[in-house]
Parts: structure tokens; C-alpha cells; sequence
């Protein structure tokens, strides 16, 4: 049965695309222009990537045993709730986005799904946490609101066709993650692993989603990769600055289709135990 195999979905720590032949801009090898820490992932058919290899591996076989993409990213994140219990689980954070190519259109599941019984509906594990800590909280809780939440896992679409798939952990991070790494494509011309692997800074200076809200005016951590040059500059800005690690903010994974050739590209960050497969 492979009726979802034209359907795209990413998760918040896993991605999977099912090969398909379309008109969008894809990476060019000629933006390779600097050595990866690792390489890109390419397959004509399938294509895996998550925070864990065994994630990935268990996706792989249910690809390879005639499974579909949501079937994939199923047999993944249960994986993920084993090797990285402490970032996944059931009933913790998961988001799909669902592309279904007949009807062109995009759907959004919010899988998170804890404190039901108490509050007679499912919410996410930040928006719980927060419940916990203000009770009144629940009061304000209706249909057609829009809870503030951080999960970043993003589908691409360029001329009403799926292009790239991407997602991160990491809280508020995941948003700031996200917006590099597309911009570090779009508007730099960076194949999806070198966008991947690019110098990434984070900041705290807005208020943090889960309670209490704490907030650092000022403050900007950058990669020690960042130019000392980028660096004096941003401090002569009023930026409050903070050096990390050369590899030390991050944790991505991406899948971007190149229109040429149909092939799909798979890049998984250096900075953490991220893995990729495809066929």
C-alpha cells in the first residue's frame, strides 16, 4: 500500500521525504565551495534524517519493507523515545506537517498530548508546564486561540510543490535554528549541509516560552567560528556578547529536492549525533 507516497512530513527531531520528481530550485554543486564535516545524503527515492541513527535506521526499514513516509517517521520517533528518552517520548512534544499532493494542500498536527484527563483536551508539554505554574491560565483556553508555541518543524513550498523540509529541538532555539538555516540557502546560495554547519547564533533577549518568562536584555551567544572582526562590531552595537564553542549551538536536519535531477538531498548537523539514509 503506498497511497502516501507523495506525502512530505517533519517532525521536531525527525524528517522524512519520499522521492518525488518536481519544478523547485534545488542546491547547487557549485555553492560547494568550502569542505563539510560531513557529507550530504543523496537518494532517488527516499530520504531519512533524525537527532539518533537508530531513529534513522528504523525508519529505513519500514521504507525498505514498503512502508510509507507517516509510517516512517511513526516507527522513528517511537525509536527516539527509547535512545533520547530525556528530549522525546509519548504524550511529549511532536509536530507533523502533512503535504497531500492531490488536494495541495498543507496540514498541521500538533501531536503533543499530555494533562488530557485533567483539562478535557490535549496541550503540548511547554503549554502543561505553563497551566502548572499560572492554574488561571486555563480559563483563557478556548477554540480559535493560538497558544504560543516553539515547535519549529517547517515544510518548504515553492510553487505550490514541497522543497525542502526542516526541524530542530531546542525550545525557543528551534525558531532562530530555523530562520538561519533557510536564510543561509535562500539568500547565501549554501547547499543544505554547509547551511547545516554554518556559524549559528542564539539569543535570550526575548521572554522565554516556558514559565517564568526570564529574559536577558542584551544578550546574543555566537560560535566561536563567528569572525573576532563580526564580533567587535555586534559589541559596539550594545549587544551584551557571549563566545560559545566552535560547534556548540545547534542540532539540525534538513532534506531538500534538487528539481534537475529529482534527487533528494539529506544534511544532519555535526554537533550532535544527527544520522541520515536515503535510496
Amino acid at each position: 500500500m503506498r497511497s502516501l507516497n507523495r506525502i512530505a512530513l517533519v517532525g521536531i527531531v525527525i524528517g522524512c521525504l519520499v522521492g518525488m520528481t518536481m519544478a523547485q530550485e534545488g542546491e547547487s554543486e557549485a555553492t560547494a565551495t568550502t569542505r563539510n564535516m560531513r557529507p550530504i545524503v543523496r537518494g532517488q527515492h527516499f530520504a531519512v534524517a533524525s537527532m539518533k541513527a537508530e531513529a534513522t535506521r528504523a525508519a529505513e526499514r519500514i521504507l525498505e519493507k514498503g512502508g510509507n513516509a507517516f509510517d516512517a517517521i511513526v516507527a522513528g520517533q517511537a525509536v527516539l523515545g527509547v535512545v533520547d528518552a530525556a528530549m522525546n517520548g509519548v504524550g511529549s512534544d511532536a509536530v507533523l506537517l502533512v503535504y497531500d499532493s492531490r488536494a495541495k494542500r498543507v496540514y498541521s498536527i500538533n501531536a503533543e498530548a499530555i494533562d488530557l484527563a485533567e483539562n478535557g483536551f490535549p496541550v503540548g508539554d511547554s503549554l502543561a508546564r505553563a497551566i502548572a505554574a499560572s492554574p488561571k491560565l486555563r480559563k483563557y483556553l478556548a477554540p480559535g486561540k493560538w497558544p504560543r508555541s516553539t515547535l519549529q518543524g517547517t515544510l518548504v513550498m515553492k510553487d505550490g510543490q514541497p522543497h525542502m523540509v526542516l526541524g530542530t529541538p531546542g525550545a525557543d532555539q528551534q525558531v532562530l535554528l530555523t530562520m538561519q538555516t533557510l536564510l543561509n540557502m535562500i539568500e547565501f546560495g549554501m547547499n543544505v549541509q554547509q547551511s547545516i554547519e554554518a556559524p549559528k547564533w542564539l539569543t535570550r533577549a526575548f521572554p522565554a516560552s516556558p514559565f517564568p518568562h526570564t529574559m536577558y536584555p542584551g544578550d546574543l551567544s555566537v560560535e566561536s567560528r563567528i569572525p573576532e572582526a563580526v564580533r567587535e562590531q555586534l559589541l559596539a552595537r550594545g549587544h551584551k556578547l557571549r563566545v560559545t564553542g566552535p560547534w556548540s549551538d545547534g542540532s539540525l536536519a534538513a532534506i531538500v529536492i534538487d528539481p534537475k535531477t529529482g534527487v533528494l538531498n539529506a544534511g544532519t548537523d555535526p554537533r550532535t549525533e544527527a544520522s541520515a539514509w536515503a535510496w
